[in-house]
């Protein structure tokens, strides 16, 4: 007889045997099977609707995480052909804007080194009026002061006088030096008399000839010079007039000079001014670019480990999904092959033909009075073996099994049956030390991954600290140079305001001087226009015999007219005040263009500071990036090794729940193991010695 239908005997046996007083149908084993049965077919239709539950979890997993998935991939590749579509513009604008602000720093050079030789060429051309306007003024006061002199002398002395000799050389000087407002006197009537006066050669008057000093050999024979001292006279007032006259040309021709120097330098002031602004522009354009490539590169970076990422989890959820439906066709599958396999198996024993004959098949097993006293003394001892393995292994299916076979055939299949148990309990034996052994080699690896894991956790934590002190500093030198850079404008502004405020102050001087000569100018024309003409007439009229010689007609006496004596010396001190109200204004123009000249240089100080703390700027802007980058990878590094510690923690709390039992419990568990071992083979042995003696 099979063990199973062994065990279902014994079973019956046990059934009728505890209720032999009982007949009803309900009590039958087949009864109870078929209640097993429906109970079973009960748990396969809840694990069907529960498998259909599941699916469509499954199903809306796929579609949901597919299309996101997709999405994001197909996104992904956009942005990156994207990303490097900027990056190439990016580098080209990079280039090109550095290329233009190299090109404009060259060009700001040359028009600031043609502006620097304009004002030195300026400054020359003002040096050599102010000296030429000086020497005119000066000589103009000589000739004053030589034409005084002679007009207060006796003619017939100006040979033997100290003060005119002393002067003498200084006339020859003037007449050499500006020949060519004195080269009339080489076709002059006077030119004789003026140079026998002046101890001089006619080559003074040739300009290549030194000046001729006065000796007793250089002196023309002139015999006396009494009779010519008007001519010499005219011939200094000439040059005197000429000198006057040239003076307000060369100073037309200075103003006109300045004006066009101030329109020129204006003009090209205002071309730097533009061109500082271009380059100032075109490198912060630079460094904008710059920042955005650095920006763009480390967004292509991230989005590629993004595309990477969710191409690869793309690919393990269709892989998945793929794995499921082939999964649940086969589940589904077996699932009506079961529910259709008991369904069957209740509808063939829920029939009526069945549960008659079970009634006449399972009524022979009542066992008789007589054999169960000739069978009760060896059943004894195979009842107290079957409560001992009862109490060393309860509740164990293997061990009910074998006990029920054991009490309907205590022989048979019985032996063998321990015998597989035994066999199957050594097993057991040995597969529990192997899983001790894995518990304790896992759990240690656990702990020391995850001591490596915590290490590391440190060190990203401490780069990251450090990056942020780094980035922090970088921050506040940034914040440092545009508070610099915003002070240096704000002085510049305040020396542009100053300078302006010192330009008005010089064109209001300038203009007084101007005012000031003018008026000097037109007073002394005045008084020249009448002390020259009506002291000639009157000197004219100075030796004429007195009125009573031709007349006599006993008209009062009115008198002689005399010039005011001071007009001459109010002339000279007008003349001397016009000649220092020009000095001054000289001196207040070379004022102003050094003043011009330093502001300027500031300016160039103030706008290469400015662009040196610009580009340090735009470097430490970049440094800032790549600490960025560094510190977000050192970010993302922690979050892994943080994952992976949650990992190890979900896995050490795996291995605890799997192992704890078993290590806390491994001793009594293999010594209860041994014992159930020894009571099957207690049994096996009285088995094996009811068998001899049957």
């Amino acid at each position: 007889m099979p063990p199973s239908k062994a065990l279902f005997v014994g079973f019956g046996a046990a059934i009728c045997t505890a209720n032999a007083g009982s007949s009803h149908a309900t009590d039958l084993p087949l009864t109870k099977v078929v209640k097993l049965l429906e109970s079973m077919q009960d748990e396969l239709e809840d694990e069907l609707k529960n498998d259909k539950d599941m699916r469509e979890k499954m199903v809306c997993w796929c579609e949901t995480n597919k299309k996101d998935k997709t999405q994001a991939v197909e996104d992904a590749k956009q942005k990156i052909t994207q990303l490097e579509a900027t990056i190439q513009a990016a580098s080209g604008a990079k280039g090109a804007s550095g290329a233009t602000a190299d090109n404009l720093k060259k060009e700001l050079a040359e028009n600031r080194a043609a502006l620097a030789q304009a004002t030195a060429v300026r400054q020359k051309e003002a040096a050599d009026f102010h000296d030429q306007e000086k020497n005119m003024l000066s000589a103009v006061k000589l000739l004053e002061g030589a034409i005084v002199a002679l007009e207060k002398h006796t003619p017939g002395f100006l040979q033997s006088d100290a003060s005119l000799e002393a002067i003498k050389p200084e006339l020859r000087k003037v007449v050499y030096q500006n020949l060519k407002l004195t080269g009339w006197l080489r076709n002059s009537p006077s030119r004789d008399a003026f140079l026998g006066f002046l101890d001089a050669h006619a080559d003074i008057l040739e300009a290549d000839t030194f000046l001729q000093e006065s000796s007793a050999q250089q002196r023309l024979p002139f015999k006396s010079y009494g009779s010519q001292s008007g001519q010499i006279i005219g011939v200094l007032k000439q040059m005197k007039e000429d000198f006057e006259n040239d003076l307000p040309e060369i100073q037309g021709i200075e103003r006109k000079k300045s004006s066009q120097f101030a329109e020129l330098k204006g003009s090209k002031l205002a071309e730097i001014d533009e061109q500082e602004a271009q380059m100032k522009a075109k490198w912060q354009e630079n460094a904008d670019t710059r920042l955005d490539l650095v920006a763009a590169k480390d967004d292509l970076e991230d989005t590629k480990a993004s595309y990477e990422a969710d191409t690869e989890f793309l690919r393990e959820v269709q892989k998945r999904c793929t794995e499921a439906d082939n999964d649940w066709d086969k589940r589904q599958g077996t699932r009506a092959d079961e529910i259709a396999a008991v369904s069957e198996a209740i509808k063939i024993l829920s029939t009526d033909d069945v549960r008659e004959a079970q009634q006449t098949t399972f009524g022979f097993l009542q066992v008789s009075e007589q054999s169960k006293r000739r069978l009760g003394l060896r059943e004894t001892r195979l009842t107290r073996a079957l409560d001992h393995l009862k109490k060393v292994a309860p509740n164990k299916p293997e061990v009910v099994s074998l006990i029920a076979l054991a009490m309907s055939d205590p022989f048979g299949k019985v032996v063998e049956a321990i015998d597989g148990l035994v066999v199957k309990l050594k097993q057991q034996q040995a597969d529990e030390v192997k899983h001790r052994d894995f518990c304790v080699g896992a759990l240690n690896e656990n702990e020391v991954v995850t001591q490596r894991k915590n290490t590391d956790l440190n060190r990203l934590e401490a780069a990251i600290s450090e990056l942020n002190d780094h980035h922090k500093r970088l921050t506040e030198e940034v914040s440092e140079l545009k508070s610099e850079i915003a002070q240096l404008e704000v002085d510049l502004q305040r020396a542009s305001e100053n300078r302006k405020a010192e330009n008005v102050l010089f064109q209001k001087n300038a203009a007084d001087a101007v005012r000031t000569q003018e008026a000097l100018g037109k007073a002394y024309e005045k008084l020249e226009g009448f002390y020259s003409e009506k002291h000639v007439f009157l000197q004219s009229h100075k030796d004429e015999p007195k009125a009573d010689a031709y007349f006599n007609s006993g008209a009062p006496d009115q008198g002689t007219y005399h010039e005011n004596s001071k007009g001459t010396g109010v002339m000279g001190m007008i003349k001397k005040m016009q000649g220092e109200a020009k000095i001054l204004e000289d001196e207040a123009v070379h004022d102003e263009t050094e003043a011009q000249a330093a502001y300027e240089s500031m300016i160039a100080e103030t706008n290469n500071c400015v662009k040196e703390k610009s580009r340090l700027i735009a470097d430490k802007m970049e440094e800032m990036a790549g600490v960025d980058k560094d510190r977000q990878e050192k970010t993302t590094d922690k979050n892994e090794v943080l994952g992976d510690l949650q990992g190890l923690s979900d896995e050490k709390a795996e291995l605890l729940a799997q192992c704890t039992f078993l290590l806390d419990n491994f001793d009594a568990r293999q010594e209860s193991r041994s014992a159930e071992m020894d009571a099957l083979g207690e049994v096996k042995g009285i088995l094996s010695g009811m068998k001899g003696t049957r």
